[in-house]
């Protein structure tokens, strides 16, 4: 048995990594859509459709074929880890700290394989800010980010060519903004908490704007003391300007004053056909896709992370086209969310044992109490004018949902959604093939 060659590994291993970059691209899917639906087969139709996107998709395909040997060869399955560790830290149950730890680690292989780790750390630390903005922060929110920033920043610096520029960079002292600005909510809460509890053993009634005046107190001391520190700093030259690569994002391809970044044709401005040279099929169902993970996002952490993933990529790749190698991933993980959910739906339709289980009928006693329970609320609501749109799309068009006519109209539109998912699937693997 003969051993592999220096060659052979370098050929192979952009097939072996893209693999694993494909299971993760199911996975982040998976855990982004784990509470969109309920149900058709515990979401397990979007990680496979996620996957059969990703693993043909051109834009990954044209940095995880055999002998392509590069840096993002390996980096795109090191920022997936990382993405698929940070959201799943994020999934409501204990031991979540650990995924948080996990995530630090991931992020450190990342720092190690690809100066595209700057993405990574940015793209983590906007969305904790963004759930910060949308009202989702809490104990469990700080402790992933927290541990997820110290273990990975710490990691980070021990990389030589990384050194301290985690903490001089103006690429990534937003992070650290976002790190403090936590440490000051946290410090705030324990302060309101702790006020609260002596008004209470007191007797004594809560002032109004009680909350927000501790808060603008913490926070104002802090950017006191943050201005006072860099007015220091900034004479000794401790901060680094922003590279030529990240200026080039924002201003125009041909003025970043680098002659390397300017003449690169790949970091000129993509236009609409090289979206669809790279994702083909994919730019249809994507935005689909966006919009079914959107109506989520307000209430699940893991969900909002998808689509600020989403919007930040097609954002920084119509910049720069060689970035488009980073909508491949979240590109297939929302067109499999679509796809998967039009899946299982129809086969709840048209498969007698693929419905899914909240139709069941409740076997034991604390199941039955909690249905009697669920349709009295129902049942109030629709009195009082709050009935489902489901219901008053039905009223409208004098549809009975319980018929047996309207269950046919409903196989057969399974029928033609997978007939509409065969042919376009069918389509699209065909042109990732030629």
């Amino acid at each position: 048995m003969t051993g592999y060659s220096l060659n052979d590994i370098c050929c192979l291993i952009p097939a072996i990594f893209g693999c694993v970059a494909t299971v993760l691209t199911g996975l982040l899917a998976y855990e982004c859509s784990y509470s969109t639906a309920k149900g058709y087969y515990s979401n397990a139709e979007v990680f496979v459709a996620s996957m059969a996107c990703m693993s043909i998709v051109p834009a990954h395909l044209m940095r995880s074929v055999g002998g392509g040997y590069d840096n993002e060869s390996i980096a795109v399955s090191a920022m997936l880890l990382t993405f698929y560790f940070w959201v799943r830290s994020l999934r409501p149950g204990r031991y979540n700290h650990y995924f948080a730890f996990a995530t630090g680690l991931a992020y450190f292989y990342m720092v190690a394989a690809w100066g595209g780790y700057v993405f990574v750390i940015n793209m983590i630390g906007m969305h904790a800010g963004l759930l910060v903005l949308i009202g989702r922060f809490d104990a469990q929110v700080y402790k992933a980010f927290t541990i997820f920033y110290i273990v990975g920043t710490t990691l980070a610096v021990q990389v030589p060519v990384v050194g301290w520029t985690p903490l001089k960079s103006l690429e990534q002292l937003s992070v650290l903004a976002v790190f403090g600005g936590y440490q000051l909510i946290q410090l705030s809460n324990f302060i309101i908490q702790k006020q609260r509890t002596e008004f209470n053993k007191q007797n004594k009634s809560i002032p109004k704007y009680f909350e927000w005046k501790i808060r603008i107190l913490v926070f104002s001391c802090a950017a006191v003391l943050a201005l006072m520190g860099s007015a220091i700093m900034l004479p000794k030259g401790y901060f680094g300007p922003i590279s030529s690569r990240v200026r080039g994002l924002f201003v125009k391809h041909t003025k970043t004053g680098n002659p390397l970044v300017d003449s690169v044709a790949e970091h000129q401005p993509a236009s609409k056909s090289a979206y669809f040279t790279y994702l083909s099929g994919l730019c249809g169902a994507a935005p689909l896709g966006f919009i079914v993970v959107l109506t989520r996002s307000f209430s699940d952490n893991r969900s909002s992370f998808l689509c600020l993933y989403g919007l930040v990529t097609y954002f920084f790749s119509s910049k720069m086209v060689r970035l488009i190698l980073l909508t491949g991933p979240v590109a297939s993980a929302l067109s499999g969310i679509f796809i998967g959910r039009i899946l299982g739906w129809a086969c709840s339709e048209v498969l007698p044992f693929a419905k899914p289980a909240q139709e069941t009928s409740p076997s034991s006693s604390a199941e039955k109490k909690k249905a009697k329970k669920q349709s009295k609320r129902n049942n109030s609501s629709e009195e009082s004018g709050g009935e489902s749109i489901a219901s008053r799309v039905f009223y409208v068009l004098n549809i009975n949902p319980e018929s047996n006519e309207y269950k046919g109209v409903k196989k057969i539109l399974a029928i033609l959604c997978f007939v509409f998912v065969t042919l376009s699937w069918n389509q699209f693997a065909a042109y990732c093939d030629g």
